[in-house]
C-alpha cells in the first residue's frame, strides 16, 4: 500500500509549465493528434444535422476513436521520454487505448448520475420554466451547475494520465491518490473548461453564428484541450512522485 506525502499541489508551477510545455514539444503534439485536430477543425464547415443515422453514428465512432488516439498521445508526450514517445505510431489501437475509452466511458456515466438529480430538481421549478427560452441564461446556468461535477471529475480522471503511461489501475486508487490535493486538482483541472464554456455562451449569444466564429472557437478549444490535458498530466505525475510506502508494522 501507498499514502501520499502531505504537500500542496503547487497550482501557479504546473499552470505556467502546461502552457510551455506544449511549445516545447509540439512536433510530437502534431504528428500524434493531428488526425482529431483535422476532423475538428474541419467540423467548423459542416452542417449541424447530419442526415442518415448511419452517417451519424460513423461521424460519431470517427469523432470519439481519433480522440482517444490523440488524448493518450498527448498525455505520452507530456509524460514519457522522447526516445519513447518516438516509437508511438500515429495511428494503433491496442488494450492501452481500449482501457482508456472504457474509463472515460465510465466516467461519463459517474457524471451522468451525480447530474440526474439536479435535472430533475431543475424541471420542477418554476425559474426554469419561465426563463427555459433563454438559450444564453439556460447554458450558463447549466455551464456554472456543473460545478460540482468538475470536483468529481476531477479526481476520477487521475486514471487517464496513469492508463497512457500503460498502468493498469482502478478508478478507486485515482479516488484516493487524489485525497488531500481534491480542491486544487478542482482549481486546475476543473477551472479551465468551466471558464472556457462560459466566453463560448456569451460569444454565441454575442455575435452572429459563422463557419469563422466556429473555426475561431474550434481552435480555441483545441489550445484549451491541450492545456488541460497537460494540465492533468503534470498534476498527476507531481502526486504520483510523492507517494511513499506504507508501513505494514
Amino acid at each position: 500500500m501507498v499514502k501520499t506525502m502531505n504537500k500542496q499541489l503547487p497550482i501557479k508551477q504546473i499552470f505556467v509549465e502546461s502552457i510551455k510545455m506544449p511549445f516545447d514539444r509540439y512536433k510530437e503534439l502534431i504528428r500524434l493528434g493531428w488526425p482529431y485536430a483535422f476532423l475538428i477543425l474541419a467540423s467548423s464547415f459542416m452542417p449541424e444535422d447530419i442526415d442518415g443515422i448511419a452517417l451519424n453514428i460513423a461521424y460519431g465512432a470517427v469523432f470519439c476513436l481519433t480522440g482517444v488516439l490523440g488524448t493518450v498521445g498527448c498525455h505520452r508526450v507530456f509524460l514519457l521520454p522522447t526516445d519513447i514517445v518516438s516509437k508511438t505510431p500515429t495511428v494503433r489501437w491496442s488494450y492501452r487505448e481500449t482501457n482508456f475509452l472504457l474509463c472515460m466511458i465510465g466516467i461519463g456515466i459517474l457524471t451522468s448520475l451525480i447530474i440526474m438529480p439536479f435535472f430533475f430538481v431543475v424541471a420542477n421549478l418554476d425559474f426554469f420554466a419561465y426563463y427555459e427560452d433563454n438559450e444564453t441564461l439556460m447554458g450558463l446556468i447549466f455551464t456554472i451547475s456543473l460545478m460540482p461535477v468538475y470536483y468529481f471529475v476531477s479526481r476520477w480522471s487521475l486514471i487517464l494520465p496513469d492508463l497512457a503511461v500503460d498502468n493498469d489501475r482502478t478508478f478507486s486508487w485515482a479516488w484516493n491518490i487524489s485525497s488531500g490535493y481534491s480542491f486544487r486538482l478542482f482549481i486546475l483541472i476543473g477551472a479551465l473548461p468551466l471558464v472556457t464554456s462560459v466566453i463560448f455562451e456569451l460569444l454565441v449569444s454575442l455575435l452572429e453564428p459563422s463557419y469563422i466564429l466556429s473555426l475561431i472557437q474550434n481552435s480555441i478549444w483545441l489550445v484549451v484541450a491541450i492545456i488541460e490535458i497537460c494540465l492533468l498530466s503534470l498534476s498527476y505525475e507531481w502526486i504520483v512522485a510523492r507517494q511513499e510506502p506504507e508501513n505494514d508494522c
